[in-house]
């Protein structure tokens, strides 16, 4: 009989003991799930900062320069094209950076594949814009698993894409631009190639 009630006692003390693990668990990941949700809310305001925040400030400024000359009669005639085309381009580029923090945070699965032909797109306008030639080379990319990306990684390659395609264009004083991929087996191979000083 004794070894019956410290049978049940074992028992009942394992059960309490289970269940203890498993609510703490939980907690445990509530909180990680908590942890991730103010790391990507901390993310998002510093995109929102280093994309939009000097941007519109920079228009709001340039703005108030218009205004301040026309309101004093100053002939604004030889700055003013200049001013309003650097407005416009900084609007353009807001816009593009209100929609590329978007879709960064956007839950839906992606593939490799659409993530290059997002690229492709991205660098495709960003060289028209410069009057710079693009051509994009892709080999075996269509046979790419389609293995979805996790936000994080998408946003990573796609920030590290965009900047060397922009640092390309803005220092390199190149006429053409290439972008290659290939797929060798499990690998995929993304070159930027330019005809500048590199």
């Amino acid at each position: 009989t004794t070894i019956v009630w410290v049978s049940i006692a074992g028992a009942g003390a394992g059960t309490v003991r289970y269940f203890e693990i498993t609510k703490l668990r939980r907690r445990m990941r509530a909180l990680e799930q908590q942890q991730a949700l103010e790391k990507e809310r901390v993310r998002i305001s510093i995109d929102l900062h280093d994309e939009l925040a000097s941007n519109l400030t920079s228009i709001a400024m340039l703005s108030k320069i218009l205004h301040d000359e026309e309101q004093r009669g100053e002939a604004t005639l030889k700055r003013r094209p200049q001013l309003l085309e650097r407005i416009t381009t900084l609007s353009k580029e807001s816009v593009h950076g209100i929609r590329d923090i978007i879709w960064a945070i956007d839950p839906k699965a992606e593939t490799l594949a659409s993530l290059l032909q997002r690229i492709r797109d991205m660098a495709v306008v960003a060289c028209r814009d410069r009057n710079v030639g693009f051509t994009y080379e892709a080999s075996g990319v269509g046979q790419l698993r389609a293995a979805d990306l996790t936000p994080v990684e998408r946003r990573h390659l796609w920030l590290l894409l965009k900047e060397a395609v922009h640092n390309a264009l803005n220092h390199s004083g190149c006429k053409t631009i290439a972008l290659v991929t290939s797929l060798q087996g499990e690998t995929v191979s993304i070159t930027l190639n330019d005809d500048g000083c590199g």
